[in-house]
């Protein structure tokens, strides 16, 4: 980004060519908020020299969701896993990096603020990812309804050290108020376990966590 005047500025291009392929299984009674039915879904990436990409890696991601009604609550499962590895001897694109931690991962936690740190202690990525969510959703009153939740996750510097035992866990509560223009939400999560600050935090957005 030219024109600071510094003397430190710099533009920097680089050609990432991939190839891509992906599997989805939905039956979802509604994307934006479901009540019941599934969702599964891989992708698989894969960045060779031969495709002109100057970083190459192989991706994977994988996502699973379930809906179920057990009398008035619906339960809301979640379970995200990332892989990804550097090829030819290179170190892994930044880019490429997972990161967790937030609104739609790991409530109670600061966004992206799993897993491994840089030197100046700001999130470096990880090459492995795994995120689980467990929420229960009850009707309060009309269009308002009320949300308890569990959160596991973490983002780890290789693939070989993804371990169970190593997660970042949260618990918390939440509102969902249906609108004509969209479903607005707010949480409040504090961590438990793994992780940093226990503090708690609260975190608003549109749509559900997952």
């Amino acid at each position: 980004a030219p024109g600071s005047g510094s003397g430190l500025d710099f533009d920097v291009k680089v050609d990432v060519a991939r190839l891509i392929g992906t599997a989805a299984w939905d039956t979802r009674n509604d994307p934006l908020d479901a009540a019941r039915g599934v969702l599964l879904s891989s992708s698989l990436q894969w960045a060779p020299e031969r495709l002109g990409s100057q970083f190459r890696f192989v991706k994977y991601v994988g996502q699973a969701y379930r809906f179920q009604h057990v009398g008035a609550v619906v339960l809301a499962s979640a379970a995200r896993l990332g892989l990804v590895r550097a090829l030819g001897g290179q170190e892994l694109y930044v880019g490429e990096r997972f990161r967790a931690g937030g609104a739609r991962t790991v409530r109670g936690v600061d966004e992206e603020g799993l897993g491994p740190r840089n030197f100046f202690g700001d999130p470096a990525g990880g090459e492995a990812m795994l995120v689980i969510n467990q929420e229960a959703r009850v009707s309060i009153y009309k269009g308002l309804r009320g949300v308890v939740f569990v959160d596991a996750g973490n983002v780890f510097p290789h693939t070989s050290a993804l371990r169970l035992n190593d997660l970042a866990g949260s618990i918390g509560f939440g509102v969902r108020l249906i609108t004509p223009f969209a479903l607005l939400r707010a949480d409040y999560g504090r961590l438990m376990w793994g992780g940093g600050s226990r503090a708690g935090r609260w975190v608003v957005g549109i749509g559900q966590a997952f």
